[in-house]
């Protein structure tokens, strides 16, 4: 059965980013029960932080992304302890449950409990971790997530510039079938599309969701990250047009309960049909990289009862509940893009902090072996190319 294919210029999360509010307006007023980490003369609200912007973080200790995210965040707050701004990060938790992970996790920014969930509710956060940037002015400048922020972004913040185009935060007037509030989920659907910004679909470029319903959906990739979710040929075996690598798309595939397995076949199906391919797989001999135990594992397994996660900063990779697959693919973005294949024999979940000299790649070998007890090395293997001998760029209607 050939995938139903359709094309759409409106994010799949319309409808659940509607409770968010506009940016560009004032920002709704926070009410938290009790800060920490705070002076103790501040009212935990936004009235009280006017003529300070503000990077509001909505997290949860149990969460994968959320931890993985807090260095990047401490390091932002480190920077900017100079500036106008307040780094405030607000869970739903208990207080005793936050003040327990605050022994283990340092966080520098301001952290607020909201007790009775009115704060998330009047922000419509349906997913963590999720950032909301606000200007000194109380004016809500953009809905984003913790990796997206920088010191720059952070600076425009300050000054208060509009983060985010007017025009791409307009919603539709009516949307497609599917997009229909209140319809039924599809049973089958496979949607490719030009990517919408970051801005409307509320995902950041490259992020994959696991939805609801049998449904994975992929942000902002170019054609190239497609074809390796679809045929598992890593992109640097995928011999291409240039373009594949310059247009980036949004790509969604619901299945039937229980059929998994048939995702990465609609894909693949999809992307044929859409760009009208022509590929052939040959085997080639390859450089790539061998990652291997040396002994005794410095790594420590996951004991936290969270979600996975991990942040990647220049020189440093955070990991919660980690595997070492996912470790493979972070070293192989530091290593020229070569392919790294795990042959440790490990299994289990893991978290770390693995830091090195960015930029240099006997550094990255010798803290591998010295924080974590892995050992990596080079070696040529025989690997299967996908050859790509047509494809045609679509337009829309």
């Amino acid at each position: 059965m050939k995938a139903v294919l359709a094309v759409f210029l409106w994010s799949l999360n319309c409808f659940a980013q509607n409770a968010t509010p506009p940016a560009n307006k004032e920002a709704p007023e926070v009410e938290l029960s009790q800060l920490l980490q705070a002076p103790g003369n501040v009212s935990p609200t936004l009235a009280a932080l006017r003529g300070k912007a503000v990077v509001m973080e909505f997290w949860a200790t149990w969460c994968g992304g959320c931890v993985a995210a807090i260095p990047h965040l401490n390091e932002l707050a480190e920077q900017s302890k100079e500036k106008p701004v307040v780094f405030l990060s607000v869970t739903d938790e208990s207080p005793e449950v936050v003040q327990s992970f605050l022994k283990k996790r340092l966080m520098t920014g301001w952290v607020g409990i909201d007790k009775d969930g009115s704060t998330f509710a009047k922000y419509g956060i349906l997913g963590l971790p999720q950032t909301i940037l606000i200007d000194r002015n109380g004016i809500l400048r953009l809905p984003t997530e913790p990796d997206r922020v920088n010191s720059a972004l952070i600076d425009d913040l300050i000054s208060g510039k509009s983060l985010a185009n007017d025009a791409e935060l307009k919603r539709p007037e009516s949307f497609p079938m599917e997009l229909v509030k209140g319809a039924p989920p599809p049973l089958l659907q496979t949607l490719i599309r030009p990517a919408a910004s970051p801005a409307i679909s509320g995902n950041s470029p490259g992020r994959v969701v696991a939805a609801s319903g049998g449904r994975i959906e992929y942000y902002g990739v170019n054609l190239r990250t497609l074809l390796y979710y679809a045929d598992h040929v890593e992109g640097d075996r995928i011999i291409a047009p240039a373009w594949f690598d310059q247009n980036i798309y949004d790509a969604s595939i619901a299945v039937p309960s229980g059929r998994d397995d048939l995702r990465d076949s609609l894909l693949d199906e999809a992307l044929t049909a859409t760009f009208s391919l022509k590929v052939r797989r040959e085997s080639r001999p390859t450089s790539m990289y061998i990652l291997s135990g040396i002994g005794t594992s410095k790594l420590h397994p996951s004991t936290t009862k969270t979600s996975p996660g991990f942040a990647t900063h220049p020189g440093q990779f955070t990991g919660v509940a980690t595997s070492i697959s996912r470790l493979t693919h972070l070293l192989s973005s530091n290593l020229d893009g070569a392919e790294v294949i795990d042959e440790t024999g490990l299994t289990g979940l893991y978290d770390f902090d693995l830091v090195w000299q960015k930029g240099n790649s006997d550094s990255l070998q010798e803290s591998l072996r010295n924080q974590l007890g892995l050992a990596i090395r080079k070696d040529v293997r025989d690997r299967e190319y996908l050859v790509v001998l047509q494809a045609v760029q679509p337009t829309t209607w």
